[in-house]
């Protein structure tokens, strides 16, 4: 198992910042929408940090992947899959950048001019993350789960 993307497949600084990935966006939408249903609550400061996380982890990722290569396509993977895994990975990323970005400056400047950006960016989050994870998913449901077995492990 090495740290770097191979012919082996991915290495686990890439598995890592994955899930790391994963994790960090899961208790930023958490942390988000208990803040919107709960007044009475003082965890505004946890969702900024949570979001600044995220802006340096998605830096990091980006680095990280002009380092390394990415692994050979798995070879059980049609062309329209992988587009679709391409696709949706580099939109996935971009949005790690993006709402995060226009979050941090709508809470430092008090305008809300860029809140129908920060909300348009969310959507296109959980349309694009639903495209990946059926990918995924359906894959595996279908006895095929190649590309979750790739991100589970280095091998």
């Amino acid at each position: 198992m090495g740290a770097r993307n191979g012919e082996h497949g991915y290495g686990y600084v890439t598995i890592a910042l994955h899930w790391f990935t994963v994790l960090l966006v899961l208790a930023q939408f958490v942390v988000g929408y208990v803040m919107a249903s709960n007044d009475d609550l003082d965890i505004f400061p946890l969702h900024q940090a949570l979001g600044a996380s995220i802006l340096v982890i998605a830096i990091g990722r980006v680095a990280w992947r002009v380092s390394t290569p990415l692994p050979p396509w798995a070879d059980s993977l049609s062309s329209g899959e992988r587009k679709v895994a391409h696709w949706t990975e580099r939109i996935l990323l971009a949005l790690l950048f993006v709402i995060p970005a226009t979050g941090l400056i709508l809470a430092g400047s008090g305008d809300d001019d860029l809140l129908p950006l920060h909300v348009a960016a969310h959507v296109a989050f959980f349309v694009t993350l639903a495209v990946h994870l059926g990918l995924v998913l359906g894959r595996g449901l279908r006895g095929r789960p190649v590309l979750l077995e790739r991100m589970l492990r280095s091998r």
